[in-house]
């Protein structure tokens, strides 16, 4: 039981910088949508970007594990 709970302990302190970056990316993405709301193209790809990024992070995750 004891070495279960470390490992919660350091996925915690892990994750926690990894929710920031995420809140600032996606407080910048919207930011960028609202500018960009005129030209549709450019948002789609943004949004593109955005998924490529996410499916990143998670392989990343993963391997850390």
């Amino acid at each position: 039981i004891l070495p279960a709970v470390s490992k919660q302990k350091k996925k915690h302190t892990k994750s926690v910088p990894h929710e920031r970056e995420r809140k600032k990316l996606t407080e910048t993405n919207k930011k960028k949508q609202q500018q960009q709301e005129e030209e549709q193209s450019q948002v789609k790809t943004e949004k593109g970007n955005a998924i490529q990024k996410k499916s990143e992070e998670e392989n990343t995750d993963l391997r850390d594990l």
